[in-house]
């Protein structure tokens, strides 16, 4: 009720030392609430609340306002005209002819004359049911306001009356808050070190000149003809003392660097709190404030740089903790550098090709630019939307009563789905990082238009993976997430209005993967250089104050691009653009650099490119063709041969027609399977293994047929069989000979051969991988199983296989575990697959393994407590809780 907030603040205790700003009206006294509420009771404005709003036309802010807060340069800069509008609100209940009758005089009075000399308003306003609206004026300007200082005064409003017995002059009805901050305007100065000038310093507490100024001198000697614009003052701390100045940033500053030392000899350490801070409309503060917790040591400094906005006014604020005993004399200075770009965010699209910024340097700076991106942005389209009544279904009353609002007004939940799947990766084990982020609606709080916005991501299996809200860099990023595997975000936003929750039923997410390796973006001091990408790249140039520099970026080339986590077009890359250098003599580089963007192009085509010779890769065969004709026709001639040469002709052509019927049956046997297929498969297979008993793609088909049948473990011996026939095939002496010796690369011949012989060698390793798991499941051949693993290891790496394909590693456990006893490193062999596994699929299956090895182990306690951990993998509700 108003009535009681209007007897806490009238009967609040200002407490001495502590700024209003801070406490507000000060400390609660209940007695005296207590005592102002019986004083009152009969008084019939306590019920009333009166609205005060407060519009003028040098508000960075739309609409109307609290009060007059008048902060920025553009503000304080002559006098403000300001319209007050107060008007009582009754009570819904309220009978009519209480609000016709309504009539009140009022008293304006200021809540100190001394601190109101810079303000005129009128002595009296009459008010009626319908309100009442009147001026005042703010005069920044006056002369009783000091610079770089905070003034707060009130314009309170008494009821009168005509019984001066009821005169309730002491106690207001409403109150208009008038802030005004002069900022301190920062001296600039060119400084000459050969001419020996002293630095001009600002600081309307202490001016300290002349002592103890050597950061000072080491900074204004490292700036030859340099601009520097520099506040520095000498404050004297005790445990929670605080010490603030507003000052203008200078036009064209982007940064600032505080340096802050004890002034005098200190015993032991203090510490200090900095915090710096200016106003950006309709931006969070925590995008414009900097604060620093810092440990003053004897002898050292402590040096601060935090993000600037030029023309603006920045509220420095340094205190000593309460906890940190003693008296501290603290030297702070603070100076004003910058590097301002035209643009604040670097766009880049391989359709444009080159990107131009500008720079202007602020004072002598070091112009040094450099870009990266280190993060993939991939936006989200909704798979699903429902809105629905919060706590619908629920049978406790308190929860029912939770989601309503006073008047029954149910409150409305929004619920959308985004699927997406992260890919598998350059290695097995491959894991990202991932941020989720609401860009429509996040980074607001107090003064979002929905309630409250949380998000939750899991996996195919209902897992909960991470969660977060409105603020995704206080989250940071998901725990690193497996690839390879899909997951499922929810967003929930509440509101009591359906029709608002609609407007975001097609809204989209945006998911941000940090890449493994940051892709660097070439920057080039001229555009011809950067469309032709010569080696002119920026290195580095002095600027001095006020020169202009043109930065030309090109975007990174497809082959560049991040292909581990699957970039796809219309997807950004998000990096960081910084323009000065990092430091040293003349160092300018901005603290948290400047965003870089960069769209993701379509794939080149995969058509075969033109040599530079002019000939289409591909040509060398033709040409051997061309070549092996033009020879056969010099060596016999037409008169002698031309019989023979014909009839070898149509022998050749009955051999191309007979190896293209028996590819084409190949492909059709690779088609069938089951044992319905087996009697067509066994026709067409012996009518071709008659003609072609050693051709070793036809022996693999019916390998792979055998090997494929459901009623395998009961053919073990045909699939051994089919496995030997193709080995026995297999020349593997010329193989091992071929692959002992290195061949030339560049040579044709011996690349076609070497292709040749991986083929072969593919062909041969499937076989003794497939004999090999046909003679594990027969269990009681482990000799002839020892045998044909150790053959497969003349041939391939097994172990750096079974990372790949869960059939080596099925060899190796069996191995380790029935032929050599060794079930403890068959434990190790899964618990390592295990460790790189990174589809949910098969983790299930090692986890399955794992525990059975538990078991056979003895330790049945170990596999207990895995199989506990089921329901949190795999929740039986897989519907996300808000």
């Amino acid at each position: 009720p108003h009535r009681i907030r209007r007897a806490i603040e009238n009967s609040a205790r200002p407490v001495p030392g502590v700024e209003r700003l801070a406490i507000g009206q000060g400390l609660l006294q209940v007695d005296r609430a207590y005592d102002y509420l019986m004083k009152h009771a009969e008084d019939a404005n306590e019920d009333l609340e009166f609205s005060v709003s407060v519009s003028y036309s040098r508000s960075a802010n739309h609409g109307k306002q609290r009060g007059v807060y008048l902060r920025e340069p553009h503000e304080t800069n002559s006098r403000v005209l300001a319209a007050v509008s107060v008007n009582p609100a009754f009570h819904e209940d309220a009978p009519n002819d209480q609000r016709a009758k309504f009539e009140l005089r009022v008293a304006l009075r200021f809540s100190s004359d001394a601190a109101a000399q810079h303000v005129k308003a009128p002595e009296h306003v009459l008010l009626a049911n319908s309100g009442r609206q009147f001026l005042i004026e703010v005069d920044p300007t006056h002369s009783s306001l000091q610079p770089g200082r905070v003034s707060f005064v009130e314009l309170l409003g008494f009821a009168e009356t005509d019984d001066s017995s009821k005169n309730n002059n002491n106690d207001p009805l409403f109150r208009v808050p008038i802030t005004v901050v002069r900022p301190l305007e920062v001296s600039s100065e060119v400084v000459d070190s050969e001419a020996g000038r002293d630095l001009t310093i600002n600081d309307s507490i202490v001016t300290n000149a002349n002592n103890g100024g050597d950061s000072a001198k080491k900074l204004i000697n490292s700036c030859n003809a340099a601009t520097v614009s520099m506040f520095r003052a000498t404050w004297r701390f005790k445990p929670a003392t605080i010490y603030r100045r507003f000052l203008r940033v200078p036009k064209g500053a982007t940064w600032a660097r505080a340096i802050v030392r004890a002034a005098e000899p200190i015993e032991t350490m203090r510490r200090i709190v900095l915090h710096c801070v200016y106003f950006n409309p309709q931006t969070p503060h925590t995008s414009t404030r900097k604060e620093s917790w810092l440990t003053l040591r004897p002898q050292k400094e402590e040096e601060v740089k935090f993000r600037v906005q030029g023309n603006t006014t920045l509220e420095l604020c340094l205190a000593q903790f309460w906890s940190s005993l003693g008296t501290t004399a603290v030297d702070v200075q603070l100076s004003f550098h910058g590097l301002e770009p035209s643009d604040q965010v670097v766009m880049m699209t391989h359709a444009a090709g080159v990107t131009r910024v500008d720079v202007e340097s602020f004072g002598v700076t070091e112009i040094k630019p450099s870009c990266s991106l280190t993060m993939l942005r991939r936006t989200l389209a909704p798979a699903s939307s429902q809105i629905r009544v919060v706590g619908r279904g629920s049978t406790d009353e308190f929860t029912i009563a939770r989601d309503q609002l006073w008047d029954q007004r149910s409150i409305h939940e929004l619920v959308l789905k985004y699927e997406f799947e992260l890919p598998a990766g350059d290695k097995p084990s491959s894991t990202f990082k991932v941020q989720p982020r609401a860009p429509r609606i996040y980074k607001q709080l107090y003064e979002a238009p929905f309630e409250s916005q949380l998000w939750i991501l899991t996996d195919a299996n209902g897992r909960v993976m991470g969660c977060g809200d409105a603020w995704p860099k206080k989250h940071g990023f998901v725990n690193p997430l497996p690839g390879g595997n899909k997951y499922t975000l929810a967003l929930h936003v509440r509101h009591d209005d359906t029709a608002k929750l609609k407007s975001l039923s097609d809204m989209s997410m945006a998911i941000d993967i940090k890449l493994a390796k940051s892709i660097s973006v070439s920057v080039h001091a001229t555009r011809a250089g950067a469309v032709t990408g010569t080696d002119d790249a920026f290195k580095s140039k002095l600027a001095t104050n006020g020169m202009r520099v043109p930065i030309f970026f090109s975007p990174p080339e497809h082959k560049k691009l991040p292909k581990s986590v699957g970039a796809q077009s219309g997807d950004l890359l998000l990096g960081t653009v910084t323009y000065g250098k990092s430091d040293g003599v003349h160092g300018g580089q901005c603290p948290g650099g400047y965003l870089a963007v960069c769209a993701v192009p379509p794939a080149p085509s995969s058509k075969s490119s033109t040599s530079s010779s002019g000939k289409k890769s591909g040509s060398s065969t033709k040409d051997k063709k061309e070549k092996n004709g033009d020879d056969a026709k010099s060596d016999n001639t037409p008169e002698t041969d031309s019989s023979e040469s014909k009839k070898q002709k149509e022998e050749d052509k009955a051999v191309s027609i007979d190896e293209e019927v028996r590819d084409g049956v190949i492909t059709l046997l690779g088609k069938l399977s089951g044992a319905k297929a087996e009697l067509a498969f066994s026709t067409l297979y012996e009518e071709q293994i008659k003609k072609h008993p050693s051709h070793l793609p036809l022996l693999m088909c019916r390998l792979k047929y055998l090997d494929g049948l459901k009623t395998r473990k009961e053919r073990l011996d045909d699939v051994i069989g089919a496995a030997d026939d193709l080995i026995a095939q297999v020349d593997t002496t010329a193989l091992a000979v071929h692959f002992g010796l290195k061949h030339d690369k560049e040579d044709d011949d011996a690349s076609e051969e070497r292709k040749k012989m991986n083929k072969i060698k593919s062909t041969l390793v499937d076989a003794l991988r497939i004999k090999a798991l046909a003679l594990k499941d027969q269990q009681n051949k482990k000799e002839a199983f020892t045998a044909a693993m150790k053959t497969l290891r003349q041939w391939t790496d097994v172990k750096a296989q079974s990372s790949k394909n869960e059939e080596y590693l099925d060899l190796l456990v069996f191995e380790a575990a029935e032929c050599k006893q060794q079930p403890g490193k068959a434990l190790s062999l899964v618990q390592s697959a295990l460790d790189a596994a990174g589809t949910l699929k098969k983790l299930e299956t090692l986890r399955t393994r794992r525990n059975a090895l538990f078991e056979a182990l003895g330790w049945s306690e170990w596999a207990d407590y895995d199989r506990s951990w089921a329901p949190l993998r795999n929740p039986p509700v897989k519907e996300p809780r808000f």
